[in-house]
C-alpha cells in the first residue's frame, strides 16, 4: 500500500528493478494476450468494466512505459532484437556514468545470501523489540555521559585530524561501515528479503564497504522498508554508545583514543552523511519510504520540468504531473532546490579537499564537475530546445522564453549593482583599561575590592603575601650587613682589596631593591580611576597564586571603542574604502575652506561624515540596536595578537588561533585592525567592555559576478597560494 492505496509491485529479476502498477492497469494487463489485437481486447475490457477501464491515451502511455522497461513480450523477432538493443544501450550509459563518477566506483565482491540464511536465528535475536528497548536505554545513558564529559570531549576533538591519528581513524571507519552494511543486510533478511551483493565502494578514492538492499523495495509494510534503511545507523550508534562508556572510563592511552575515534565516527559522521536526506544515502530512502514517494529525487526534478514546460513553454499535450496534490508539488519542488544546493556544496567541498592533498587530481575533478554541472546540462538543454519532440508546436515560444530568462540572469549577475560590505568581528573595549595579573607567586592574603566597585588612582585592591620574597629580602639585608662589616675591616688593612667587596655590595643592593619592588607590587593598587570588573579576587582569596594569573580588569567607563579584525583577503577592499573616505574628507575640508591637515590613509576621521561613510556596529545579544562610530582608525600594519580572547576559537569566536597559545590570543593568520571610536556612548547601558559584535563597512555597490570573482580569487590565493 502507498498512501492508503493498493499498488501492484513487479520485480525484474534480470535487472533487479522494481515497478508498480495501479489495480486498474494491473487488471487490464491480465486481459492481454498474443491471440487478439490490442484494440479488440481494450473494447472487451471497456464493455466488462466501463468505470475502471483506462482511456486510449492511458493505454498508450502504459504500454510505452512497459516497452521501454523491457516488460512486454512479442512473438516477432524484431521486437526481441529491439529489447536487447535497449539493454546494450542501457549498459553503455551505465558504463559512461561509472566512468564519469569515478570517485564513487562500486566493486562487488561477495554474495552473503547463504551466510544470512544460515544465521536467521541470530538475526532475530539481535533485532527485536527487547533489543530496541536496550538500544534506547543505552543511548540515554551514553548521552548523559557525553554531557558530563563535554569539556574533555571538546578538548580531545581538536586533534582528531592529527597525522598520527589518521590511520586509526580510517581503520575505525572501515570496520564501522562494514558493521553498518551488515546491519542493512540482516534487517533485510529479517523481513524476508534477499541480499545478493556486498562489496567495496571507492568513495573519493577511499575504500568503503557497501551492500545491495534493493529487495526491500518489494516489502508491503513501509515501516519494514524504513527499518532496513535505518538499520546501518542503528548499529553504528549502538557501537558509539558502548565506545562512549569505554572512553569516559579510561585514561590516556591506546584504548582511550580508539574508543574516542569509534565514538566520533559512529555518531557524528554517520548522522551527517547517512542521516542527511539530501544525499542519496540511508536517510533519503527512509524519507522516501516514510512519505511513500518512490524515486523522490527524480520526481522532484520532474516537478520543475513539468512546471517549466506547462507554464513557461505552454506545452499541454501529453503532460502528466509528477504529483497529484498541490502540497506534494510544493514539497517536491523544495526538495529539488535543497538537494541541488547541497550537492553543489558537497561537490565544491570535494574539489577543495582533494586539491588540498593532491592539487593536480583536484583540478581534474574540478574540470569533471564543471562538465557534469555546467557544460553537459547546457548541452542537453540546447538539444532539448532545438530538437526536442515535445516542443514541436511550442518551439518558438520556448526559445524566446529561454533566451529572455538567460539574458535576465546574465544581466542581474553581470550588471546589476548590489550592496557590498566588509563584515569584521570585533570587541568593545574601554579607552582606558588594564588587566590585573598576579605580579608574584604567593598567597592572596586580603581583598579590598569587589566587582563593580569604583576606584581612584592608588586605591588598594588586594595584598599578596609571598613568604619566599620576604625570606629572600631578609637574607639580602643580612648579607648586606655582613659585607659592610668586611668592608670596614678591609679599610683598616692596607693590603686588602676593596674592589670585590664593593662589587658584592652593589650587587646585593640591586638584589634588595628588586625584592623590595616585588614586595611593593604584591600590594595591588589601581593605576588609574575606573571600575573593577571580575570575581577572581573574591573567589581566590586565601589561595595560592602563580605569577601572571589573571585577577580581573579595571576599566574607565568614560569612553569606549570597538576593535575589529579584518582578514587579509579583505585587505584590498579595506584600503579602497580608506582612500574613498580620504577623498571624501578632502572634499569636506575644502568646502569649509579649512587649512587643517588632511589625515593619511592610515587614519580616517569621520567627525561629521557618518552618513557618507555608512559604517555601523551591531553587538551580539542586542542586534536590533545599531551604533554609528564617530571616528574610524585603520592601523596600517599586520598583526597576530587579538585584542581579546573572546574573538578566538578557544572562546567560541570566529578567528582561528594557534593551538600552542594557551591564552587563545595568537591568530593563525595575520590580520589588520580597525578601531571604531565613539564620543557619546559613555552613558550607554548596552555598550560594555568585552562585548563582541560585527563592524559593517559599506562599500560601493558591485555586481554579483564581480563580487564572486574576487571572492574566488581570494579563496584560491589563501588555500593554494595561486
Amino acid at each position: 500500500f502507498y498512501r492508503g492505496e493498493l499498488w501492484y509491485v513487479f520485480q525484474d529479476v534480470y535487472s533487479n528493478k522494481f515497478f508498480r502498477l495501479t489495480p486498474e492497469a494491473y487488471h487490464f494487463l491480465l486481459q492481454l494476450s498474443a491471440e487478439q489485437t490490442l484494440g479488440t481486447q481494450w473494447e472487451s475490457y471497456l464493455q466488462a468494466y466501463p468505470e475502471d477501464a483506462p482511456t486510449q491515451d492511458e493505454v498508450v502511455r502504459l504500454l510505452s512505459h512497459l516497452h521501454l522497461s523491457n516488460l512486454l513480450y512479442y512473438r516477432n523477432r524484431s521486437a526481441t532484437d529491439s529489447m536487447f538493443d535497449r539493454v546494450q544501450d542501457k549498459r553503455q550509459k551505465e558504463l559512461r556514468a561509472k566512468l564519469a563518477s569515478f570517485l564513487f566506483v562500486r566493486i562487488p565482491l561477495w554474495n552473503p545470501e547463504r551466510w544470512l540464511k544460515h544465521n536467521v536465528s541470530l538475526i532475530n535475536l539481535l533485532f527485536n523489540r527487547f533489543t530496541a528497548l536496550i538500544w534506547l536505554i543505552t543511548g540515554i545513558f551514553a548521552g548523559k555521559t557525553v554531557l558530563d564529559n563535554s569539556d574533555r570531549l571538546w578538548a580531545q576533538s581538536q586533534g582528531v585530524l592529527a597525522l598520527d591519528n589518521l590511520v586509526y581513524l580510517y581503520l575505525c571507519m572501515f570496520i564501522l561501515k562494514l558493521l553498518h552494511e551488515f546491519g542493512h543486510a540482516m534487517m533485510t533478511k529479517k523481513f524476508g528479503g534477499t541480499v545478493s551483493t556486498m562489496g567495496v565502494m571507492l568513495l573519493i578514492l577511499t575504500p568503503i564497504p557497501y551492500m545491495d538492499a534493493s529487495s526491500s523495495w518489494a516489502f508491503r509494510n513501509k515501516y519494514h522498508r524504513v527499518l532496513v534503511g535505518g538499520a546501518g545507523m542503528l548499529v553504528e550508534l549502538y557501537v558509539a554508545f558502548l565506545a562512549t562508556f569505554i572512553w569516559a572510563a579510561t585514561g590516556e592511552g591506546f584504548l582511550h583514543s580508539l574508543a574516542f575515534n569509534v565514538m566520533l565516527i559512529a555518531s557524528v559522521s554517520s548522522l551527517i552523511f547517512n542521516g542527511n536526506p539530501l544525499l542519496k544515502f540511508d536517510a533519503y530512502y527512509m524519507l522516501s519510504d516514510w512519505f511513500e514517494v518512490p524515486n523522490l529525487y527524480q520526481r522532484s526534478r520532474d516537478q520543475w520540468y513539468y512546471w517549466i514546460e506547462r507554464f513557461a513553454f505552454g506545452v499541454k499535450q501529453g503532460m502528466l504531473a509528477p504529483a497529484q496534490y498541490s502540497t506534494e508539488q510544493f514539497w517536491l519542488a523544495v526538495y529539488a532546490l535543497l538537494s541541488l544546493a547541497y550537492r553543489l556544496v558537497v561537490s565544491v567541498s570535494i574539489v577543495f579537499f582533494v586539491a588540498g592533498e593532491w592539487f593536480l587530481l583536484g583540478m581534474l575533478i574540478a574540470v569533471l564537475f564543471i562538465y557534469m554541472w555546467l557544460m553537459k546540462p547546457m548541452g542537453q538543454m540546447l538539444n532539448y530546445l532545438f530538437t526536442g519532440p515535445r516542443l514541436l508546436v511550442k518551439r518558438k515560444r520556448a526559445l524566446i522564453v529561454a533566451g529572455l530568462f538567460a539574458g535576465l540572469v546574465f544581466s542581474l549577475l553581470a550588471w546589476l549593482p548590489v550592496p557590498s560590505s566588509i563584515r569584521a568581528p570585533g570587541v568593545v573595549q574601554a579607552d582606558e583599561f588594564y588587566t590585573l595579573y598576579s605580579p608574584v607567586d604567593g598567597l592572596l592574603a586580603s581583598v579590598d575590592v569587589h566587582s563593580g566597585q569604583a576606584l581612584q588612582t592608588g586605591d588598594v585592591l588586594a595584598t599578596i603575601k609571598s613568604r619566599d620574597l620576604e625570606v629572600d629580602r631578609d637574607k639580602a639585608k643580612q648579607q648586606l650587613v655582613e659585607v659592610d662589616v668586611l668592608i670596614n675591616a678591609a679599610l683598616n688593612n692596607k693590603d686588602a682589596d676593596l674592589a670585590p667587596l664593593q662589587q658584592r655590595r652593589a650587587l646585593l643592593e640591586r638584589q634588595l631593591s628588586g625584592l623590595e619592588d616585588k614586595l611593593q607590587q604584591a600590594r595591588l593598587t589601581a593605576e588609574h580611576e575606573g571600575i573593577y570588573i571580575g570575581d577572581e579576587l573574591t573567589k581566590l582569596k586565601g589561595t595560592w597564586l602563580n605569577v601572571r594569573e589573571r585577577l580581573g580588569v579595571v576599566i574607565n567607563p568614560k569612553g569606549y571603542h570597538f576593535s575589529a579584525i579584518v582578514q587579509q583577503d579583505q585587505l584590498s577592499q579595506l584600503f579602497l574604502f580608506a582612500q574613498a573616505a580620504h577623498r571624501t574628507q578632502e572634499s569636506h575640508l575644502a568646502d569649509k575652506s579649512s587649512s587643517a591637515p588632511i589625515s593619511s590613509v592610515a587614519r580616517v576621521l569621520l567627525d561629521s561624515q557618518k552618513q557618507k561613510l555608512n559604517t555601523s556596529i551591531r553587538l551580539y545579544g542586542d542586534a536590533g540596536q545599531e551604533y554609528i562610530p564617530d571616528r574610524l582608525r585603520i592601523v596600517p600594519f599586520e598583526q597576530h595578537k587579538l585584542p581579546s580572547a573572546a574573538l578566538g576559537w578557544r572562546a567560541g569566536g570566529p578567528i582561528a588561533t594557534l593551538e600552542t597559545d594557551e591564552y587563545g590570543l595568537t591568530a593563525q593568520e595575520a590580520f589588520f585592525r580597525v578601531e571604531a571610536e565613539f564620543d557619546d556612548l559613555s552613558a550607554g547601558t548596552h555598550v560594555l567592555h568585552g562585548r563582541t559584535g560585527i563592524l559593517r563597512i559599506r562599500l560601493p555597490d558591485e555586481p554579483i559576478a564581480q563580487q564572486l570573482y574576487r571572492a574566488f580569487n581570494q579563496l584560491l590565493q589563501r588555500r593554494f597560494l595561486l
